[in-house]
C-alpha cells in the first residue's frame, strides 16, 4: 500500500505477487493490486484482480463504487457490472 501512495506502482506488482503466494485466500493484497492496474489504466487486469478480491470480501464490491483509485473506471460497462 505505502508503494501505491508513493507512485511506485512497478515495484509493488511483485511484493503483492509475493503476498498472493504466501496466502491467495487474502483479499487485501488482490485489491491493492487491483489499484495497481486502475492506477495504470490497464482495465484487464483490474478487473481480474478485483473480481478475485470480491470473492474472497464482498466488501470490496462496494467500497470500488466509491474507491478513488477506480475513478477512471467507474462509467466503464464491465467495472459496473462487477460492482453491481
Amino acid at each position: 500500500d505505502i508503494l501505491i501512495k508513493l507512485n511506485r506502482y512497478d515495484e509493488a506488482i511483485p511484493l503483492l505477487d509475493q503476498s498472493i503466494k504466501l496466502n491467495s485466500l487474502l483479499p487485501y493484497p488482490w485489491y491493492n493490486k487491483a489499484h495497481v492496474f486502475a492506477i495504470k489504466k490497464d482495465k484487464e487486469n483490474m478487473i481480474i484482480n478485483l473480481k478475485r478480491a470480491i470473492e474472497l470480501e464482498p466488501q470490496y464490491k462496494t467500497d470500488a463504487k466509491t474507491d478513488t483509485y477506480f475513478d477512471y473506471f467507474h462509467d466503464d460497462e464491465d467495472f459496473k457490472k462487477l460492482v453491481s
